[in-house]
């Protein structure tokens, strides 16, 4: 159940709960596509709409290891939490093995044969740790904070990262119907076509991200931290 606390009109609002998110990018310095997901249409929050793999933070996130040459402090501040920064990298790169079978660091073939390991007695950050992908979750870059407007009855914090990747998606067809490599400019045009749904901040990213003309330039323009706001506010940034 969600928390609620009251907005500034003396409404209840829910509290946002934490969330992380992956932007996969492929295309070196010769094209530039991102992975997108297309959710179920009954689902309760964004039906239908095409999302970048992503979830709420689950507590095995935060009991997963802390990730080699991951500053704690730096990165709380970057996140705007109070501790466990390193939940937010695990759950991001866990959601896109779940909903897409592809992870940072793994090539197709092997993030498959990890998600079939991963059970009730399996933890996935022993799975993935055991593939060495800490190495690719230090190198994935913080790229936004989102925060769901206080109206949405169901609110989340959304910490966005993104990570070079490649190799076809696959999904289960049940949280997640569809997924494909997209150019920003394609998504950007189905969308006005009426042909490819998507909600607000993906739209707002999607524009950012066609400013560029290959992979290589836009995991660079992330790493820098150029578009990271100054702090996130209630409203989408």
């Amino acid at each position: 159940m969600l928390d609620r606390k009251h907005s500034a009109g003396g409404e209840q609002a829910a509290t946002p709960v934490d969330a992380a998110a992956v932007v996969l990018v492929r295309g070196g310095d010769s094209a530039l596509e991102v992975l997108m997901a297309q959710r179920r249409k009954k689902a309760s929050f964004a039906p239908g709409a095409w999302v970048f793999p992503g979830g709420i933070v689950e507590p095995q996130d935060r009991n997963a290891p802390a990730i080699p040459g991951l500053d704690a402090s730096t990165a709380c501040q970057q996140l705007v939490c109070q501790t466990e920064p390193h939940a937010y990298w695990w759950a991001a790169a866990r959601e896109a093995l779940e909903e897409v079978r592809l992870a940072p660091g793994l090539d197709a073939q092997t993030a498959r044969e990890i998600f079939a390991e991963l059970g009730d007695d399996q933890n996935f950050a022993d799975l993935l740790g055991a593939a060495g992908i800490q190495g690719a979750l230090a190198d994935m870059a913080f790229c936004g904070y989102l925060v769901t407007p206080p109206q949405s009855p169901r609110r989340y914090a959304t910490r966005f990262f993104m990570a070079a990747c490649d190799g076809e998606p696959q999904v289960d067809g049940d949280e997640i119907i569809a997924a494909r490599w997209i150019s920003p400019d394609d998504a950007l045009t189905a969308y006005a076509d009426g042909e490819f749904p998507i909600i607000f901040p993906q739209l707002m990213q999607l524009r950012r991200y066609a400013e560029f003309t290959n992979a290589t330039a836009l995991l660079d323009w992330a790493s820098s931290g150029a578009g990271l706001p100054a702090a996130p506010g209630d409203e989408f940034v």
